[in-house]
């Protein structure tokens, strides 16, 4: 088993220089939103980062219009868990959007 403190699921290509944070693709099978496979090597996280619509609906979070209800730091119903992109309405671009998880989660 493997420890991170972010996992970021995403089909873009992000850009994060962190240390304990693990980028996920597709072939990670999202068990919750505190672990995932791949290989039959689990990993866990604390804290849970996406653009994947169908996804975090699938996960339980809320949506308004189409679209995942987050908060101002991008928070979605899911204590854990923040959406980003394409899976929410927002003004921001990702860039800002990302940073402002990745304050939010080291702020906490």
């Amino acid at each position: 088993m493997k420890y991170y403190t972010i996992a970021i699921l995403s089909n873009n290509d992000i850009n994060l220089n962190l240390n304990d944070a693990i980028k996920l693709d597709s072939t990670y099978k999202i068990i919750d939103t505190f672990k995932a496979t791949k290989d039959d090597e689990e990993i866990v996280f604390d804290y849970f980062i996406s653009d994947n619509l169908d996804l975090l609906k699938k996960l339980g979070a809320l949506t308004d219009n189409k679209k995942i209800l987050t908060n101002a730091s991008f928070q979605t119903t899911i204590e854990n868990t923040f959406a980003f992109g394409s899976a929410i309405n927002s003004k921001y671009d990702e860039d800002y959007q990302l940073k402002t998880i990745i304050d939010t989660i080291y702020e906490k």
